[in-house]
């Protein structure tokens, strides 16, 4: 049997099962990777039952030197295809769902998981008000360190972009084509430096078209690979709204910049804060959430606010409390919880947490996380506040 690298395996099993499957997470939890189910021959499949029919006919006429062929394209391109078998791999991805078995990358990611990611979204049709509000958060994002996830559409994204490299952060734009094809033309002059400067990838083959359904499948790698997704702009029914979707299911937090509520690019937004995400009118307001898992990141804007807290301070005495209200007794958890849940439950306290700060808290991954905390809600032992953030019940 002829012996290939292995991205040349993971491009051929991709071939099969398209991007943004749903079957790639139940796989690779029985599979140790693309060469495994490649070597296995069409009885072991059958006798498997991890296929189905469609798969097994697909995966015995899938020419893997077509496969071959995308590879050596890649290197032609200077693109680097990262698979989950490599360290490259973004861990956040790990954890979605149907996570992306093959990345086509041009730039720098290495490290990226560990770094404080926010995803900024919103619509080709902006207002003048939306592009400025894009521009100010993410350049002010930018000065505090946190990497600038967008899509690299005209309007809302590129303002994102472009105000994240002026102010000398990162920022990485995740495609809906090819990693050869530069969508939207107007914007090739800006994917040629974050190529060069930042990071840009897609799932997607090289000379793969910007084919419209293309972007909600890629609209989830871009709340994937952030803690966070801030909507700017957009109506009901826009693409930045499914990302928020993806956002939400993956455990992660929404942001919206609230807006006019008789502009109709800002119902989306004021959608969103209507059920529970944070309305932004500063970095700040992101930021503050994420103190428990970057508090490095952070000190600086605390510095910043401190200051301007002792600059308005009154001086002379200040009256002190007498008799404080003491502090409120930790509840005991429900007897009925098992212990994993209880685990969850003494991580837990009256100020909401995040679904990524349970995970970094507990050492239980996204993924098994977020069943543990629905069924802990359901038994009434939790809240979730809004969003995905989670609390012990007011008044236990």
């Amino acid at each position: 049997m002829t012996e290939y690298e292995h991205e040349v395996y993971w491009i051929w099993l991709q071939s099969v099962l398209g991007c943004g499957s749903h079957r790639t997470n139940m796989l690779l939890r029985r599979y140790s990777g693309a060469r495994e189910i490649y070597e296995l021959d069409e009885a072991e499949r059958r006798e498997s039952r991890n296929f189905t029919p469609d798969e097994i006919e697909k995966l015995r006429a899938a020419p893997i030197g077509k496969a071959q062929a995308v590879y050596e394209r890649c290197h032609a391109l200077g693109c680097r295809v990262v698979t989950p078998e490599d360290e490259l791999y973004p861990e956040r991805l790990r954890d979605i769902y149907a996570m992306p078995i093959v990345l086509y990358v041009r730039g720098d990611i290495a490290g990226l998981s560990k770094q404080f990611a926010i995803s900024m979204v919103g619509t080709r049709n902006c207002t003048g008000y939306g592009l400025s509000a894009a521009r100010m958060l993410a350049g002010q994002l930018a000065r505090f360190g946190v990497v600038v996830v967008s899509g690299m559409a005209l309007g809302i994204d590129t303002a994102c972009h472009q105000s994240a490299m002026d102010h000398k952060g990162k920022t990485v734009a995740i495609l809906g084509s090819g990693i050869d094809v530069p969508y939207p033309r107007d914007n090739e002059k800006m994917m040629v430096r974050l190529c060069r400067e930042h990071a840009v990838l897609t799932e997607y083959p090289p000379g793969t078209a910007p084919v419209g359904a293309h972007f909600p499948v890629r609209n989830r790698l871009i709340a994937g690979l952030s803690l966070g997704t801030v909507v700017v702009e957009g109506d009901e029914r826009s693409g930045a709204m499914i990302t928020a979707s993806h956002a939400l299911d993956q455990g992660k937090d929404v942001f919206a910049v609230p807006g006019r509520i008789d502009d109709r690019q800002s119902a989306g937004p004021l959608k969103l804060i209507k059920q529970g995400a944070k309305p932004v009118t500063c970095a700040g307001d992101i930021l503050c959430e994420y103190e428990h898992l970057y508090p490095e990141q952070l000190r600086r804007l605390y510095q910043i606010e401190m200051e301007k807290y002792e600059d308005k301070k009154p001086k002379g005495k200040v009256q002190v409390e007498e008799n404080p209200e003491p502090a409120r007794p930790r509840p005991e958890p429900p007897g009925e919880l098992d212990e994993t849940q209880r685990m969850v439950y003494e991580r837990l306290g009256s100020a909401a947490q995040s679904v990524q700060e349970l995970s970094a808290a507990t050492g239980l991954s996204v993924p098994k996380l977020l069943p543990i905390l629905t069924e802990m809600e359901l038994m009434g032992a939790i809240e979730n506040r809004s969003m995905n953030r989670y609390a012990l019940p007011e008044g236990k």
